[in-house]
Order: C-alpha cells, then structure tokens, then sequence
C-alpha cells in the first residue's frame, strides 16, 4: 500500500505602517539649588497613536555637567537631579529630550529648568549652644559667622543681651539674610549665676594642743563670702577633753546662692599620769602541784582613761615544784606605765592520773588473738611515768579476766587502774563465695557453680550446704543460698544471684552462595519497522526500512535462607533490599532473622547485574536477495546476536517487485492500489 499526501497553498504576509510618536515642550519652575542628587524634580510624557507600543526617553542636548537624568517606567520620563545645582553660571537649563518607541521611530522637545536660590545662608556658632558665666565678670561672646552657597560671607545680626551683674539667663539671638532674602537664625544660652563658695578662716590656726582633764574654748572662726560679705560659720563635732588622741572640729559657711565651703581644726588631748594597778587576792600563793592554777588577775585604772586593760607576763609550771612570779603591767592611751607582781608557790603531793586506753571493760570474741590497748600514766611533776600491767587473758576460754594497771612517780605517790575483759563465742563462720557474687549466664549453656568454702574462728574449716537452682532454658534471675552453722549455733548465709539471659542471636544460613553473578541468557528480540511485506515498483531504487532488536536480562529468584536459634529454634528470615535487572552493578540482599529475646542476626548476598546493552539496532545484520529491475518475490533477512551470545531469532520481509505499468494512481487524497 502506498501513504496519502495533502497540500497546504501558501499564505499571504501582512504589513502594517508605524505611527511616530509626539512630544510636547514642558517648563519645571522654582527648583531650589539644594536639591539632592536622585531627587525627582518633573515627569514628561510623550503620546504614541500605535496601541501597545513602548516609549523611551533619553536627554540628547543641553546637559551641561551632567545636572540632571531621565528615566523610563511604564511610558513616562522621570526627570532627577544627577548632581549638585549649587553654584553653576547659569540657573536657566535647556535640555533636549528624545522619545522613541519599538520601531525606532522618535520625537524631541524642550524640557526649560528654571533652579532658584532658596536655601538661607549657614550660621556657625562658636563655642556651646548654651553657656555658664561667672556673676560680677565681664561676659564676652565668643562670637558667630555666616556663610551662603550663593553670596559667600553673610554679615550675622545679634539681638538680646547679657547683664553680667545679675543672676539669670539670657538668650542672645543671632540672624544672617543672603541676597535672595532668605534668612538663618540660631542662638546661645547664657546662665549668669553664683558659684564661688564664701571663705573660712581659722584665727587660733587648724592645729591645737589642749591637756586632758581641763576645759576647752575653741577659737575664732570666721565667713566672707565675695558677693555676701560676711556669712554665718556652723561648727560640727565636740572636743572630749577626759579622752586623750587626736579629735577633729569642722566648720561650714553657706552663701545666699547655696554655695557651701568647708574647713576642719585638729584638737590634740594629751595624757601624762600613768595607771593604777591593783592585785586581785594576795600577793604571794601556794598551789598544789599537777593542778590548774587559774591566776586572780589584777586591775588597773587610770585618770582619764578609767578602766585599762592589765597585761599579765610569765607563768607557773604546774608540774614543777618552785616559786614563780607573775607580772603585771597597764598602760593608758598616752603610753604612760605602771606595774607590779605576785609569787605563786608550786608544790608536789598527787599521785600520777593513769589513763586506760580503751573501755575498762571489753567483750572479746573467743578464738581470736587478744591484744590489750594498754594505758598511760602522767604524774603533774614528773610528766609521763611508766605503767605495770598484771593479770592475762585466755583466748580459748569464755570468761571475765581482770587486767590491773599501776604506777608510781618520783615523791611515791602511787595510782592504780583495772581492765576487765569478757572472752565470748558469737560470731558465726565467715563464707567467701568462690567468683563473683553476681553472674550473668547464656541461656541453653550448661551452667557449673563455683561453689562457697566457710571458716569458722572456733571451729576452722566447716562444709557449706547450697539451696536454690538454675533452669538455663529459662531467661530469669536464680539465686543460689549459701549457708554454714558452727558448734555454737552461730549461723552465716551468702548468697549469688545468676541472671541467666538469651543475648546470642539465630544463625542465619544462606542457600546457595553469598555473590551471584547474574547472567545474560535471554535472546535478543527484533521487531520489524514497517510492515512485514512490501510493494515495489521495478526499475526503482529500493530503501529497506529497517528493523530494530532489543536485549534484557531474565528475572533474578533468589534461593533463599534458614535461620536456627539455641532456643526458639527455627526463626523465620526477612530479607530485605532488591534487584533492578536491567541496571548494571553490585545489589546486595540483606537477610534478618529475630529471636523472641529480640537478639538480632544478619547475612548478605550480592548480586551483580552485568552491563547489558539494550538497544542492539546497530548490530542488527542484514541479508538481502532483492533484485530491483526484474519482478518477483525477494526476502529480507535481520539477524543479531548479544554480548552475552544469545542469538535472536530470525526475522524476515517479503518484497514484491511489480511492473509500474500495473500500479494504478488514484485521484488526489485517495490511495494507491496494485494494477
């Protein structure tokens, strides 16, 4: 069969005319000089008759210096200022402003800038806004200048006043005009006040010496203040002439305006006369060796001090027998001294203090060594002394023994102490648990306990009875009680905890092996482009159309697994991950498996997916016996084979060769038949 064609005529091509677009001539008045750079100062809009067109603007003469720019949005030119209007020559600009639209085609106009002065001069002021002045001195200004963009120096105004004599504040304003009439104003702020304190003066002088015990008058004191003349002086503080040292009046003065001056005077009391000290009890003691001796002190009091600590020097040796003297001595503020003494007699007539170390009675368990704590003996005169111990004590024996503890120092004064120790059997055997006393054990494993010895300190070695089991099929915690008696009925247990658990996971077996080389055994298909028989006319050139082949991998099975767990047997497998068989590399397959003590195992498998080429097309081989000038039946033959070698299965077209003369042409937008 042959294919149907259709015919398009050609079309007619449009053209349009463009319509110029028209601008008018635009004045933008009173644009002040200081106006800054991006500033807009006007808009101009051309007209464009053309609907949809789009118009530009663009300045193209009279922008001297670059004073100003021009922009586009939406079909409208936005004049701006592109740089400073100050001083320039002329203030009068004429710019010539282009519009144009999509086509290309334009307009111009004049855009007149009239620029004005209309910004007054700048005032700089010297010195602070605001000022203060001392009252009764001379007030100088410290002055004010003016300066215009346009005319330069501007001569500055000043109105207002400062009367230097009074207290107040006054405001001096300060004006400057250009020649535009535009004017400037600022001003200055001026406090006149009083500041300046009044003047103490101290006639008697700012130190004074004055004796303890008498009278004291201060001197004069006296205020001039410049503006006040004399002023009223305050006096703070008292002089205390019974306390000797340095004491310190102060004296103020306040003006009318508040202003406070202050001064001091230093008072110096002096003390001569020193303190009189008197002994507490008698002046000469006898004490009784290896006693305390607590001294009666003494006391001391002085004219103007009155009471005043006494210092007691040297000391009495308790433990030793003589005669010492203690000395007493007081000074008052003023560093006068007074003294005087007592003699303490020491004398040796106690006997040592033996101290036992340790309880006087003691409970000592039977069968263990007994050693005595011993005691200490310490005579008042003699210091340490030895100390004799009699009496014993038999370890192996329940009774009360009696230790007796003895000591004499050097005047035979002689002291004595006991111990009595209690010899008792209540203690029961001590158990050592063999290994840890807590065991964590894998279930299904056979479990062999280490075991416990007990030695008793009576009795020695005893047997150990164990109590309690361990079931290793059964995750849980057992104890096992360990237990000893001794002869007096004294019993002992221990214990171990076993944890028995299930922490080891399945074991997974793969079927088959742990890397799969995935191969090719899948022929090739080809498939025919076009039909399968075909009509041709003789004496013509003949174009096969071809036939395409495509190749794939058969899908992958995997063989799969088993999973055993020591106690829950068989357990079931999940794998996971996936083969993509038609794209090449390394896929791995990942195998679970899960026991109920949630112990998880894992296993691979990696499977390798060879390159394959898909689309084999260009390797298809074609046999052809057509024979173009002579009718008859001719085959085309496609064969190709893989990478792999599978060879696709043959495929053929049929071509018929006719005589041109027998094919019938139908009329336009019909088909074509076989004649």
């Amino acid at each position: 069969h042959f294919s149907s064609w259709s015919i398009t005529a050609p079309q007619a091509t449009e053209v349009a005319t463009n319509n110029a677009p028209t601008l008018s001539a635009k004045t933008l008045d009173n644009i002040g000089y200081a106006a800054a750079v991006d500033d807009v100062i006007g808009t101009i809009t051309g007209a464009d008759a053309d609907v949809g067109d789009t118009l530009f603007y663009n300045i193209t003469a009279g922008n001297d210096d670059d004073l100003f720019a021009i922009s586009t949005s939406s079909g409208v030119g936005t004049i701006s200022v592109n740089a400073s209007l100050a001083a320039k020559s002329s203030t009068t600009h004429s710019l010539t402003v282009n519009v144009l639209d999509d086509s290309g085609d334009s307009a111009s106009a004049t855009v007149t800038i009239n620029v004005v002065d209309d910004v007054g001069p700048v005032i700089t002021r010297t010195g602070a806004s605001f000022v203060s002045h001392e009252v009764a001195t001379t007030y100088t200004d410290a002055g004010v200048s003016a300066n215009d963009v346009i005319d330069g120096t501007v001569t500055v105004t000043t109105s207002g006043s400062v009367n230097a004599d009074k207290t107040g504040t006054y405001l001096l304003t300060f004006s400057a005009t250009d020649a535009a009439s535009n004017t400037s104003t600022t001003t200055r702020m001026v406090r006149v006040a009083d500041t300046v304190a009044p003047v103490i003066s101290l006639v008697d002088g700012t130190t004074v010496t004055h004796v303890g015990g008498t009278a004291y008058t201060d001197g004069v004191v006296t205020a001039l203040d410049a503006l006040d003349g004399s002023v009223s002086v305050t006096t703070y503080g008292t002089v205390d002439t019974g306390t000797a040292g340095t004491q310190t009046l102060t004296y103020t003065a306040t003006d009318a305006a508040g202003n406070t001056s202050g001064a001091s005077r230093t008072v110096t009391v002096t003390d001569v006369t020193a303190p009189v000290i008197s002994l507490v009890g008698s002046a000469t003691v006898t004490h009784v060796g290896g006693t305390t001796y607590t001294d009666a002190g003494a006391t001391a009091t002085d004219a103007l001090d009155g009471t005043v600590s006494v210092t007691t020097t040297g000391s009495v040796t308790v433990g030793t027998p003589g005669a010492y003297t203690l000395t007493y001595t007081a000074t008052d503020a003023a560093g006068n001294t007074s003294g005087a003494s007592r003699t303490v007699t020491v004398t040796d007539v106690a006997a040592p203090v033996i101290t036992l170390s340790g309880s006087g009675t003691v409970t000592h368990e039977g069968g263990a060594t007994y050693t005595d704590a011993g005691a200490t003996a310490t005579d008042a005169v003699d210091g340490t002394v030895s100390v004799t111990t009699t009496g014993s004590v038999t370890e192996g024996t329940v009774g009360d023994y009696t230790l007796t503890y003895s000591a004499t120092d050097a005047a035979g004064n002689t002291a004595t102490s006991t111990r009595v120790v209690s010899v008792t059997d209540t203690t029961g055997p001590v158990i050592s648990v063999s290994g840890s006393t807590t065991v964590t054990h894998e279930a299904a494993a056979t479990y062999t306990d280490a075991g416990a010895t007990a030695v008793d300190a009576v009795g020695g070695t005893l047997s150990v009875t164990t109590s309690g089991t361990v079931t290793v099929g059964t995750p849980a915690a057992y104890t096992l009680t360990y237990s000893v008696t001794d002869a007096s009925g004294n019993t002992t247990t221990a214990t171990r905890t076993v944890t028995v658990q299930d922490t080891v996971g399945p074991v997974i077996t793969l079927n088959g092996s742990g890397t799969v080389n995935l191969l090719d055994t899948t022929k090739p298909v080809i498939a025919l482009i076009g039909s399968a028989s075909v009509l041709h006319a003789a004496g013509s050139t003949y174009s096969d159309l071809g036939a395409a082949a495509t190749d794939e991998i058969s899908v992958y099975t995997d063989e799969g697994s088993s999973a055993l767990d020591a106690l829950d047997g068989d357990v079931a497998v999940v794998v996971t991950g996936s083969v993509t068989i038609g794209t090449a590399g390394d896929y791995t397959l990942t195998f679970t498996a899960t026991d109920a003590a949630g112990n998880a195992t894992t296993a691979t498998r990696v499977v390798t997916v060879p390159t394959l080429v898909e689309n084999l097309t260009s390797s298809i081989v074609t046999t052809s016996t057509v024979n173009e000038n002579n009718a008859g039946s001719y085959q085309v033959q496609y064969n190709v084979s893989d990478s792999s070698g599978n060879a696709a299965t043959t495929v053929s077209r049929t071509v018929e060769v006719r005589d041109p003369v027998k094919i019938a042409v139908q009329p336009l937008g019909g088909t074509l038949g076989l004649g």
